[in-house]
């Protein structure tokens, strides 16, 4: 599985390197993770290529773009990837419908 995160601060970048670490060690779960990971949005979506990811984590408080406009711009190209959100700041959770976000991760 192909992972794209966004997200500017190290400490919940790790956090979440921890978390994905942990799933794939489990013994029922048969698939690798590939982690690519920008800190920046507006370098993302330069990068961005459609279809070659499986899962968007996003960031919502990125310095550059907010999180929700920058998956604006990515389900514009590619609209079979999976996004969710990582923020601590829930009261924009109606707002990533926009964009058929599956979940947030506060």
């Amino acid at each position: 599985m192909k992972i794209l995160i966004v997200e500017d601060e190290d400490i919940y970048f790790n956090q979440l390197e921890i978390f994905i670490s942990t799933i794939q060690k489990e013994e029922s779960f048969n698939d690798t993770f590939e982690i690519t990971r920008f800190k920046s949005g507006l370098e993302m979506l330069e990068h961005f290529a459609p279809n070659t990811f499986d899962l968007l984590l996003a960031d919502i408080g990125l310095p550059d773009i907010d999180g929700i406009s920058m998956c604006e711009k990515i389900r514009e190209k590619d609209d079979k990837i999976v996004i969710s959100f990582i923020t601590s700041l829930s009261q924009y959770a109606i707002r990533g419908y926009v964009v058929n976000a599956v979940d947030y991760i506060l």
